[in-house]
């Protein structure tokens, strides 16, 4: 079935076909949470908020042919929201939640670690228009028009901010 078809049973009463759209796009919303926490914990907390707030807001759901795109915005907001409330308790326990995931001094995979660090660090530092962007292109693999219609720019704009998002990546890489 397609989306739109579990879509429309969903909103008939079938709510069982929820779990079907769950499974399809569950690494989706998980990557784009984890984004944007930067935490397996806290991008499981976001996955289960977004797929509520998605299941309370389906019948709301304008262009049924564009769920990823719905979903994307849902999850994005909710990982936003999420990181201001828990903020402080984040800044409290990342020392000791780093501390645990450093590498050993020899561990061959050290220097890959090292990198996802600064990688996560340019990601922190984007605004959010261009952490958008950056996401939908490099980790979901979106082409530029699928990026435009699921954020409702020109493809132009996502060209545009992807070449702003490089630029502060090269600088946010190279200085270190």
């Amino acid at each position: 079935m397609t989306d739109s078809e579990l879509i429309e049973r969903v909103l008939n009463g079938e709510t069982s076909h929820f779990q079907e759209l769950v499974a399809r796009y569950k690494g989706f919303v998980f990557r784009t949470a984890y984004a944007v926490t930067g935490r397996t914990a806290d991008a499981d907390d976001v996955l289960q908020e977004a797929f509520f707030s998605a299941y309370q807001g389906l019948g709301k759901l304008q262009d049924r042919g564009n769920l990823r795109g719905w979903l994307h915005g849902i999850t994005y907001h909710t990982a936003q929201d999420w990181l201001r409330k828990h903020i402080q308790k984040r800044t409290v326990e990342r020392p000791l939640q780093d501390a645990e995931n450093r590498p050993a001094p020899d561990d061959p995979n050290r220097g890959d670690d090292e990198m996802k660090q600064r990688i996560m660090a340019g990601l922190d530092g984007l605004t959010e228009a261009l952490r958008q962007v950056v996401l939908l292109r490099y980790v979901e693999g979106m082409s530029y028009r699928e990026i435009s219609q699921t954020l409702g720019v020109t493809e132009s704009v996502v060209g545009e901010r992807l070449f702003r998002a490089r630029q502060h990546f090269e600088k946010h890489l190279v200085a270190r």
